[in-house]
């Protein structure tokens, strides 16, 4: 006897940004601060880990990078990770002009590393371009997600003084 398996329901990647249980503080402007300051930190971590060869060092920077990333995604919304049948139009127009925006800047930020390197007169390490490189990748990965994370708009805190006096 052959047992047929009923299809699952769709599960909605912002279903599950929203349940996540530390939404509700890293959607806070501290929480943000913090989200892209890890980010920061965890980008200068691999990259100086490249610089120096040091693969421990990398590995950590990647864990701590990934972190990150999942949070700023929650502070965006998940816009950047959902696909596109699971955005309506208002989202959709959003992600599409986050990820114009995203593309302009790596623009000017790839123009300003090309130009300077151009104007380098004295050889580079294998070791500082590897590490460049590097950090261009995660910058280039992250840019889109760093953009919806700084624009999002944060929930109203919950005024707990009229809340008091309420009751």
């Amino acid at each position: 006897m052959r047992r047929t398996r009923r299809p699952s329901p769709a599960i909605s990647r912002a279903s599950s940004a929203d349940g996540y249980p530390g939404r509700r503080h890293l959607r806070t402007p501290a929480g943000r601060i913090v989200s892209i300051a890890v980010w920061t930190l965890a980008t200068a971590t691999v990259v100086a880990g490249f610089a120096t060869d040091s693969i421990l060092t990398v590995l950590a920077g990647l864990i701590a990078w990934m972190a990150a990333m999942g949070a700023i995604n929650v502070i965006g919304g998940g816009l950047n990770a959902m696909r596109e049948e699971e955005l309506d139009e208002r989202q959709a127009r959003h992600r599409e002009r986050t990820l114009a925006l995203a593309h302009r800047a790596m623009s000017v930020i790839l123009l300003v590393v090309f130009v300077a390197s151009a104007a380098l007169t004295q050889e580079v390490a294998d070791d500082t371009f590897t590490a460049t490189l590097a950090g261009l990748a995660l910058l280039h990965i992250a840019t889109p997600s760093l953009i919806l994370a700084a624009r999002a708009r944060l929930p109203e805190p919950a005024d707990s003084e009229s809340a008091d006096l309420d009751g």
